[in-house]
């Protein structure tokens, strides 16, 4: 199913990555804070091709596990990154080559005198 898939790795035991998808959902809820955070998760999942399920457990994201197997892995919220659009580092770039350029030119005419 396209749209969503998450995926793990550096799992104990082999398979050590692990994919989840939409498909694998049996029902969710994600209630967020005015920032967009999410505060609170309430969500469930048939067992995943590697016979993993997934379940949120409330203020955490969420946590994962496969049946028969002690570990459990808990997935945590990180802080948010802004990531720069291409255009704003291509203007950034842009304005930097002509920035030396003209520094050049300027040089060049202050020797000349």
């Amino acid at each position: 199913m396209l749209g969503f898939s998450l995926s793990f790795t550096g799992l104990a035991s082999s398979p050590t990555t692990t994919t989840f998808t939409l498909a694998d959902l049996t029902d969710w809820e994600f209630l967020t804070d005015k920032t967009a955070t999410i505060a609170l998760t309430n969500f469930n999942s048939l067992p995943n091709a590697d016979g993993y399920s997934l379940f949120g457990v409330g203020s955490n994201l969420g946590a994962f596990f496969r049946t028969g197997e002690e570990t459990f892995y808990t997935i945590t919220v990180g802080t948010p990154q802004p990531i720069p659009e291409p255009l704003t580092v291509l203007g950034a770039g842009t304005a930097l080559g002509f920035g030396a350029t003209f520094k050049r030119k300027l040089a060049k005419k202050t020797n000349k005198k």
